[in-house]
């Protein structure tokens, strides 16, 4: 749920009116609870038990939040997100932690949450009182639990408050057994003839006789509402005696009597409005003018709300401004009692569509969708959904998109081309994939042949829709030329309303422009994108930064993916994108891996897996076996069996096979790197590949790959072949998908896997492809993760005379910067001399851009020149010169080419 979608009224607490009866007794009890983790004020409706709690919070000098639940608030998500918001009232930057959770794509476990928020608690240092008012309207299960384990560790300073009619389902004996709670219950609500005469004599303007008052708390057993109703009612009495004669039987029988008493005594108009307003559980004039269908402006219903209000008639303010209200809640209920008494199934359900419709209109969606439903009218709700999901996805708002298609009757979606496709657009946010076909399937169909009348342009939108996640289907698989194709007309298609779902289509049409080798134009259509962004700085521009830093990453670029993805990183953390933020941190942890920076990656990677749940769930998942591999690298053994465990936990925890399947992966693979190959092999003898399909982008864990390590550690002459021949296929299909990052991996494991074989050449063959590939970008971690048998691989390849100086880097990287020089072939001078060897490689890796002007530098062209020839500014030039001279640690042009033609990265014969 986002914030700017909650309902402010629901953190006010009540106003309180100048009948209210001060309740020293009472709030001396309040007061003792403050010492115990729980407060529970438990009565039927009408006995002042939120008024009697905002009384007390009016005295009393602790700071208070306030939260008044209602039957929407069905979900732990949702009810949490107003718990933290009610916080942020008091303390606006407290539970940042537990907020982040809360806008994760996947929630946690409810215990991860409790634990957090608890944490979060603690971390404010200041004592509180949290008010849960009408706790009774929860009506979700798992949301009980979670309340019960945070009362068990109750952190000191937060004291609780429930509000509720009935007794939750909170452990309450044993905390009773522990004296851990103060119960307020029916009987001490339950005005004392004193306070009665005090409450009526202030409701009438003139005090009642004593044994008038006697009467009214015995008949009403100190009943508050009675007494109130009795009131509005005795306001038009002259003949207390009469009037006391008929105050006969249960609470239900007197409100009943008192309420028709009240009813009859009132115009028609007044009337009708109060029966008619009580479908509502909030109302505001217009509200009230829409489904009253009352158009007197001199009489309308603002200004019924406001004779309501100054004459105490059950109303209660939700706002300052005096603009929203809802009714007591059991006037509420006899209200509604009276109405389907007197009014029609039909007429009642009339009021309800009346009532949605003006909601809708007003973008008030989840408040209009249950009126819909009361009514019957489930192709009014739909009407409403298919209007409304498109707007809650642009603002990452999925789970709302959700919440409303659980609500409707699954034949009626399976008929509307517009939900099934939000049900498709949801799971691909969820990354459950297999069941978006058949909804597709189902969509095209309908559009065919619609079973409902579709809104102008509408067909157009849903065509776009289709091909878009037709498009995205095929690029996740690895199917290129299919999903540039879908995604190409999708992009001609979206709607320009729609900046942020047009951000997902250029993220997966560059992937799959990449996939196809049309990598300039992914770059283009991602700049022109970017270029016609108004905003400098927002969600969407961080998107389109993701999406050009993935193109990159496949490419095997890394300098430019890590410049690109720190810039948006940055962009995240000024705006509090936690999401994206978490992604940022996820992908530098990946590239500086890459690079051996383990330091900078292990950092990164920390605070990946803090915010596991804020990444979808296939990039937590590598987030974690990430931060595995790079504890191991370290030789934090322990630290690497910590994460692997996080690891094992979150894929359970996600319930998907595909999921575990990454998760055992990487176990596996870490017992091979710790020298337990019989584990692996264990893990090899069960492995199911089947949920290891499709494109293999940039992930640093892939099943197949794993199994292909494991047979090659194996040994066997078997697993050998099957490993070269498993490899053969995954290359080529890497290769077809311009997956440079992957191809590199794959040709580093064939090297292996031939020398293995005795295939010496071969080996080396694969080898000088991955090294050629690999040097651009500067990978390291790739070739050091296999050790001594690629230390001998290496070597070969530098006698070979093959990319020496990169090679050493891999080498000292392999080493820890000890080799044996008479191993290397060295290079000689025109002189003949022999040169020392190099082992101060690159600090970090040139840029393609950055080996282009080194190029020019060599032909010693001027800074103009060489702006004319790349079509970019001298100052672009100058400012590539001066990266390029840190990297090589020199102060010139002419110092640069010499140290770069030292290092090979220019030929010596260059001018």
């Amino acid at each position: 749920m986002q914030r700017s979608n909650l309902l402010q009224a629901k953190l006010i607490r009540p106003r309180l009116n100048d009948n209210l009866i001060s309740r020293p007794g009472l709030f001396e009890r309040l007061e003792r609870g403050k010492k115990r983790k729980l407060t529970l004020i438990c009565a039927p409706a009408g006995y002042g038990k939120s008024t009697t709690v905002a009384g007390w919070l009016g005295a009393c000098p602790r700071p208070a939040a306030w939260l008044s639940l209602d039957e929407m608030d069905g979900d732990l998500i949702g009810v949490l997100t107003y718990v933290v918001a009610a916080i942020q009232t008091i303390f606006p930057d407290g539970c940042a932690r537990t907020l982040r959770l809360l806008e994760a794509p996947q929630p946690p476990p409810a215990e991860y949450l409790t634990t957090t928020f608890s944490n979060d608690i603690i971390a404010l240092n200041e004592a509180f009182i949290l008010v849960l008012d009408d706790y009774h309207a929860i009506n979700q299960q798992a949301v009980h639990p979670f309340f019960s384990r945070l009362i068990a560790h109750m952190p000191g300073q937060m004291q609780l408050v429930i509000v509720s009619r009935e007794t939750p389902p909170l452990s309450i004996p044993r905390l009773r057994g522990r004296r851990e709670i103060m119960e307020i219950r029916t009987r001490d609500l339950q005005f004392s003839p004193a306070e009665a005469g005090a409450f009526l004599g202030r409701f009438l303007k003139a005090p009642l006789p004593d044994d008038v008052v006697h009467v009214l708390v015995e008949r009403t057993e100190g009943w508050v509402a009675g007494l109130q109703l009795a009131a509005v009612s005795m306001r038009h009495q002259s003949d207390y005696t009469a009037f006391l004669e008929k105050f006969r039987g249960t609470n239900r029988y007197i409100m009943g009597y008192l309420l028709d008493e009240v009813l009859m005594r009132q115009p028609k108009p007044v009337r009708d409005f109060l029966l008619k307003t009580a479908i509502l559980n909030r109302f505001c004039g217009s509200l009230c003018d829409a489904v009253t269908q009352n158009d007197d402006p001199d009489r309308n219903g603002q200004s019924y709300l406001e004779w309501l209000r100054q004459t105490n008639f059950f109303v209660v303010p939700l706002d300052q401004e005096g603009r929203w209200y809802r009714y007591h809640h059991l006037f509420q209920d006899l209200l509604r009692y009276k109405l389907m008494a007197e009014e029609s199934n039909q007429a009642v359900a009339a009021l309800h569509v009346l009532a949605g419709e003006w909601l809708a209109n007003h973008g008030l969606v989840d408040e209009a969708i249950p009126h819909l439903l009361a009514a019957g009218e489930h192709e009014a709700a739909a009407r409403i959904i298919e209007r409304s999901w498109r707007q809650a996805l642009d603002q990452d708002d999925w789970r709302k998109v959700e919440q409303w298609l659980a609500l409707l009757p699954a034949e009626l979606i399976q008929e509307r081309p517009g939900l099934l496709i939000a049900r498709a657009q949801v799971l691909l946010f969820l990354v459950n994939l297999r069941p978006i076909p058949a909804l597709l399937q189902a969509a095209a169909t309908c559009l065919q042949e619609p079973a409902v009348p579709l809104r102008p342009n509408e067909a157009s939108l849903l065509g776009a829709d289709i091909d878009f996640l037709q498009g995205a289907l095929a690029c996740l698989s690895g199917q290129g030329q299919p999903a540039f194709d879908h995604l190409q007309r999708a992009l001609s298609q979206t709607h320009p309303d729609y900046r942020h779902w047009r951000g997902q289509v250029i993220l997966y049409f560059s992937l799959s422009a990449q996939m196809i080798g049309r990598q300039e134009l992914a770059i283009q259509t991602i700049e022109q994108e970017l270029q016609d962004e108004t905003a400098p700085e927002n969600m969407l521009t961080v998107r389109l930064l993701g999406a050009q830093g993935l193109v990159y990453l496949m490419a095997g670029k890394l300098s430019k993916f890590i410049q690109i993805v720190a810039y948006g990183s940055k962009i995240c953390e000024r705006h509090n994108y936690v999401n994206m933020l978490a992604s940022g941190h996820y992908l530098l942890g990946h590239a500086n891996y890459l690079w051996n920076n383990l330091d900078v990656a292990a950092s990164h990677l920390a605070q990946a897996v803090e915010l596991r749940y804020n990444l979808n769930t296939r990039a937590g998942v590598d987030a974690l076996a990430a931060s595995v591999l790079t504890a191991h690298a370290m030789d934090q053994s322990a630290q690497a069996n910590d994460a692997l465990k996080l690891l094992l936990d979150f894929a359970l925890q996600r319930q998907s096979p595909a999921i575990v399947a990454i998760a055992h992966a990487c176990q596996a693979r870490l017992a091979l790197q710790q020298g337990d190959l019989e584990a692996a092999t264990r893990w090899l003898e069960t492995a199911d590949l089947a949920y290891d399909s499709g494109a293999m982008f940039h992930w640093l864990e892939l099943p197949r790959l794993t199994y292909c390590r494991v047979l090659i550690a194996h040994g066997t002459v078997a697993a050998l072949q099957e490993a070269v021949e498993k490899l053969q296929v995954f290359l080529k299909s890497a290769e077809a998908s311009h997956n440079i990052r992957q191809t590199i991996e794959i040709l580093i494991l064939q090297s292996l896997a031939f020398q293995a074989q005795e295939r010496a050449d071969d080996a080396l063959a694969a080898l000088e492809k991955a090294v050629i590939l690999a040097r651009p970008g500067g990978f390291i971690r790739s070739f050091v993760d296999y050790g001594l048998p690629m230390a001998a691989l290496l070597h070969q390849l530098a006698n070979r005379d093959i990319a020496l100086t990169y090679v050493r880097q891999i080498l000292a990287a392999i080493t820890g910067g000890q080799f044996p020089a008479n191993n290397l072939r060295l290079e000689e001078n025109k002189s003949g001399n022999r040169q020392s060897e190099i082992v101060n490689p690159l600090v970090e890796p040139l840029t393609d851009r950055e080996f282009e002007i080194l190029e020019l530098l060599a032909r010693r062209l001027s800074n103009q020149e060489i702006a004319r020839s790349l079509h970019i500014s001298i100052r672009t030039v100058k400012s590539h010169a001066t990266h390029i001279y840190g990297k090589l640690n020199v102060n010139s042009r002419y110092e640069a080419v010499a140290k770069a033609k030292a290092l090979e990265l220019l030929p010596a014969d260059t001018d």
